[in-house]
């Protein structure tokens, strides 16, 4: 039974990433867009113009969450996109300075809100494609590790029922398992890589770089963990 369930969840996961590599070249495109994109001129139509666009909006009110991951929020009245909670990354220079009521200029550009200006200072929001491709890129390459391996030993599971039933999984896949969710935490690690190398293909080749180092963690991990569960203790000695 958990087979079939390795198997079906291997396949889902291995579909949702084809289906984010697919989508790779589109953001990509999107995000050169956005970097190529200039102010727009005075005789634009700002609903057919795509070039960054200021419209005015009013502060409803500021988020700020400390702590680990800390998230820095303002919310905005205002016509599309600039409407809504907008996540600005950080406090400074703008947000810890605004007030409910204030009224703020909103750079937009297509569905994105980018900055947020009043009295001259600006801040960037996070609201932008930028880097968008390298972190699809590095979820679809996790996710397609993980699925590879469920329909890897879900279909082991499948063809030798019996011996499963009895043995559970063959020892190379125990030890293989964990090595691919260490290769998952190599995501991270690789989009960084690709975003200061500058594209998705550089995630891909740091991920294939840190592939070995995780599969070989997972081995020796398993292995430790083998040679202490068998390590015996020893008995008590007499007086």
């Amino acid at each position: 039974m958990w087979g079939v369930c390795a198997l079906a969840a291997g396949a889902l996961v291995s579909a949702f990433a084809v289906t984010v590599f697919a989508g790779v070249p589109e953001t990509a495109a999107v995000e050169r867009a956005f970097l190529a994109a200039v102010p727009c001129p005075a005789a634009a139509d700002d609903g057919v113009a795509d070039c960054l666009r200021t419209v005015q909006a009013t502060v409803t009110g500021t988020q700020i969450r400390r702590g680990r991951g800390s998230r820095y929020f303002v919310e905005l009245l205002g016509p599309a996109p600039a409407s809504g909670r907008l996540d600005m990354g950080s406090a400074d220079p703008l947000v810890r300075s605004l007030r409910p009521g204030d009224r703020v200029e909103v750079t937009v550009w297509r569905d994105f809100a980018v900055a947020v200006a009043r009295d001259g200072v600006a801040q960037e929001a996070a609201d932008t494609p930028v880097n968008q491709p390298e972190f699809d890129t590095a979820v679809a390459t996790a996710a397609l590790a993980v699925g590879v391996y469920g329909c890897v030993a879900g279909g082991w599971a499948l063809l030798r029922a019996r011996r499963s039933a009895l043995e559970g999984l063959p020892p190379l896949l125990v030890p293989l398992g964990k090595g691919v969710i260490l290769s998952v935490a190599c995501a991270l690690p690789a989009a960084l890589f690709g975003i200061w190398r500058g594209g998705p293909t550089a995630v891909v080749v740091g991920w294939l770089v840190l592939l070995p180092v995780a599969l070989w963690l997972g081995f020796l991990f398993d292995r430790l963990m083998r040679r202490g569960r068998h390590r015996q203790v020893p008995a008590p000695q007499g007086p």
